[in-house]
């Protein structure tokens, strides 16, 4: 029990900041879980990112509610529909492989070196004067929404590649960091939504039964899912301030986060192979 507490605090820091860092955090959990030899599960993971969600949300509750109300232009409203719709025509398709990569950290450790080059090649895309989110089209809204979908493969940052895809479109930075979390948003909230009818309604018949269906709030002790999931809101709403405010590198973050990725994938892959 004490060891499931400890594996559990551990895991919701590690979400916490690596979920606003464009790092990917379900390879950390999944790599880390194994590590601490702690049984993660696909509904865990998604647990664990509704508590960043909810950070999210409050961090940009201005932003969203701008969207929500209008003031931004209706058609937004209507881009992020379609962008999100991209990206769940896209994570439906890879459904089965990434409910299969939760067991398969060795494998997720090598997503995580290509995310690392990924992220270090898209450091040297041309960086022109930016332009706002409203001067975004419908096809930039969609081509994003195509990469977030991409991104739902454990070791493939969400942030890393929406990020990418602002930069591409010609968003500042500033606004590119507010897109994709702001993206992120009917993403998780959809997906948790998705487990639950999977989980409840489904049951034994469904594909997440792969990885264990049931919620963290129906397999493991009440409290401990809680205090789970404050850990990880907490700490998520402390990573977005360190990403805007205090490490305002702009796109030589990208770099940073790159090298990092590859070191770390290629430490796991290898670390994982000898236990």
């Amino acid at each position: 029990m004490h060891s499931d507490w400890i594996a559990n605090i551990i895991l919701a820091i590690i979400q916490g900041f690596t979920e606003v860092f464009p790092i990917s955090s379900s390879a950390h959990l999944i790599i880390y879980s194994k590590v601490l030899g702690y049984e993660i599960t696909f509904g865990k993971i998604l647990f664990l990112h509704l508590a960043t969600f909810l950070g999210i949300l409050i961090y940009y509750w201005k932003d969203v509610a701008n969207i929500l109300t209008g003031k931004l232009g209706r058609k937004i409203i209507l881009f992020i529909l379609a962008s999100f719709t991209a990206t769940a025509i896209v994570g439906l398709i890879l459904e089965k492989t990434i409910v299969g990569l939760v067991e398969q950290p060795d494998q997720v450790a090598q997503l995580l070196i290509l995310n690392g080059f990924i992220l270090t090649s898209a450091s040297l895309i041309p960086n022109p004067d930016g332009q706002s989110i409203s001067k975004l089209s419908l096809y930039d809204f969609i081509f994003i929404g195509l990469l977030q979908g991409l991104a739902g493969l454990p070791g493939i940052s969400r942030l890393g590649l929406t990020l990418i895809g602002c930069l591409i479109r010609k968003l500042t930075w500033s606004e590119a960091v507010k897109l994709s979390f702001i993206l992120s948003l009917p993403t998780i909230l959809v997906a948790n939504v998705y487990k639950a009818f999977q989980t409840f309604l489904l049951g034994a018949n469904s594909l997440y039964a792969l990885s264990n269906p049931s919620f963290p709030f129906v397999h493991e002790h009440f409290f401990l899912s809680v205090v789970s999931f404050g850990i990880t809101f907490v700490t998520c709403l402390l990573g977005i301030y360190l990403i805007t405010k205090i490490i305002y590198l702009g796109r030589r973050l990208l770099t940073f986060f790159g090298i990092y990725c590859v070191i770390t994938g290629f430490f796991f892959w290898q670390y994982l192979g000898l236990i």
